[in-house]
């Protein structure tokens, strides 16, 4: 700081001036902190974020990706029974009594779900699998 007043005195032989000058740089110092801060406090972009479960051990779980395994799962598992063939399958969740995300309907688009004892299999699969009443299981017959 000295050093830069030595300079600046050389430049302004009037001590009063230097001190104006490095008053001025300083609060234009301070109002460029500040305008950043507020700036970034208002204009920053929130960043969405995927609901968090937690598993048994405690460790964050990406909610959305286990949501997906489980279609996923679901779908494998279905597609190995015989006269279903190729399988999709959509998940819906919501909070049970406890507050916890639960499975609360099932859409099942297959191949063999034309057929009455086929579609059955997976109605029966769904409702064991995840403990929910026929009425919220829809089994399709795809293209």
């Amino acid at each position: 700081m000295n050093r830069l007043a030595e300079m600046l005195g050389k430049l302004f032989k009037d001590e009063k001036a230097v001190r104006d000058v490095l008053n001025f740089i300083i609060t234009l110092v301070i109002i460029l902190a500040a305008a950043l801060l507020i700036g970034n406090v208002f204009f920053a972009e929130e960043e969405e974020q995927s609901p968090v479960i937690f598993d048994n051990d405690s460790q964050a779980i990406d909610a959305e990706n286990l949501y997906m395994e489980e279609e996923q799962r679901m779908s494998d598992i279905l597609s190995e029974v015989k006269g279903v063939g190729d399988v999709k399958v959509m998940l819906t969740y919501g909070e049970d009594e406890r507050g916890e995300s639960s499975v609360k309907g099932v859409v099942v688009v297959a191949q063999g779900a034309g057929d009455i004892i086929t579609k059955n299999k997976i109605i029966t699969a769904a409702q064991s699998a995840f403990d929910i009443p026929v009425s919220r299981i829809t089994v399709l017959e795809s293209k």
